[in-house]
């Protein structure tokens, strides 16, 4: 495949692993998830949605995928929903368009945009440090965590890793704050506790807050950091087709990965924010906005077309335009988002399987192709 699947991320209460992916814009148009008529892709060829539902069955089982979801939004509005397989092999209960997964690192898009929710109503910013207003947020003694901005930390441009070493350790640099790209887990759950100090909530009052501000229209299940309740209506993980046990439910708000959702209700908060809804003009411009940031001439992505990162999903110029494109891998699940330039075709894919990205990747290549011709 022409475009590879690259890691940067390992996991802090779930040991997660982020994947981003590059050249997402050959995706077809999101109508050729949906019923009759066919949609023609960018390979010039109609997919039924029979078609397309047989490719994803043959998918699964050659991925040993269990169960999956796909929305699709076109023309700013959820267009489809293809729920395939099972929640878990164990009692054979199947997805369907309402089951939830765990969003992985697609936690981070939302929970950035609930920071300038707060940012329009004068309670945060993006440029003061965080620092000025109270502790380090568990960063550590390094000077220049005093420096350290939102606006750094949501485009991943501070220099911290993505995980420190062991849980309570210190967070060593790999960067000066502001020197390029350097995708961080620990960065956004710094910034969820920040906003906690802010609006003096515990965990429990964050979470009921951000369930608050980033609920979308629509929603057909539960939708947010969940720190209860967490198995109720959840695809179980599972690795290589066998089931996992279920992890505890996290006991703090992680931005970085802590988000659970179905694909659709993922599509909605999408088509909301493609949309501009919940946020000022100026806010939504910002948000959107590639942010400068260095992208390091020797990282695996630049020559696949990363060029910037906004202040929540990596940014790729492609010869059909500028995508939106975030995904993430954790214990028993991978997931991917993108949207389109013209922020009016969206893409969410869930699966209640780790490490999937040779699927991610066939799928790229069977919808990018001219002919039925892709193995799944």
């Amino acid at each position: 495949m022409p475009y590879p699947l690259v890691p940067n991320a390992s996991a802090a209460a779930r040991t997660p692993r982020r994947w981003r992916v590059a050249a997402l814009a050959l995706l077809l148009p999101a109508a050729a998830w949906s019923a009759p008529p066919p949609a023609t892709t960018l390979g010039g060829r109609a997919v039924p949605e029979a078609e397309l539902r047989a490719w994803l069955q043959a998918a699964r089982a050659r991925h040993a995928i269990p169960g999956l979801a796909v929305a699709t939004v076109e023309g700013g509005a959820l267009r489809s929903v293809i729920a395939l397989g099972t929640a878990d092999v164990e009692s054979g209960a199947p997805v369907t368009p309402d089951t939830r997964f765990e969003a992985a690192s697609l936690s981070k898009p939302v929970f950035s945009r609930a920071w300038m929710v707060e940012v329009d109503a004068g309670r945060l910013s993006l440029d003061r440090p965080l620092a000025a207003d109270g502790d380090d947020l568990g960063l550590g003694a390094d000077p220049r965590v005093a420096t350290l901005t939102p606006r750094q930390l949501l485009s991943h441009a501070a220099g911290l890793p993505n995980w420190r070493e062991r849980d309570g350790g210190p967070v060593a640099f790999v960067g000066e704050p502001g020197s390029g790209l350097a995708y961080s887990g620990e960065g956004y759950d710094a910034l969820a506790r920040a906003m906690a100090r802010t609006l003096r909530v515990d965990d429990a009052g964050l979470a009921r807050h951000l369930a608050a501000s980033t609920m979308p229209m629509g929603a057909t299940a539960r939708f947010g950091f969940l720190l209860e309740g967490c198995e109720a209506g959840k695809a179980a993980p599972h690795r290589d087709g066998a089931r996992l046990p279920w992890t505890p439910c996290l006991d703090h708000v992680s931005a970085a990965g802590g988000l659970e959702a179905s694909p659709a209700d993922y599509a909605r908060w999408l088509v909301d924010a493609m949309a501009g809804r919940g946020l000022s003009a100026e806010s939504d411009a910002a948000w959107w906005r590639g942010q400068g940031v260095t992208i390091p001439d020797d990282h695996p992505l630049r020559a696949h077309g990363l060029v910037d990162w906004s202040l929540g999903f990596a940014v790729h110029a492609l010869p059909f335009g500028r995508t939106w494109v975030h995904t993430g891998d954790q214990p028993g699940y991978t997931a991917l988002a993108l949207v389109a330039e013209d922020r009016q075709r969206a893409l969410v894919v869930m699966t209640n399987a780790d490490g999937a990205q040779a699927f991610l990747l066939a799928l790229v290549g069977f919808l990018a192709a001219p002919d039925a011709s892709v193995d799944p």
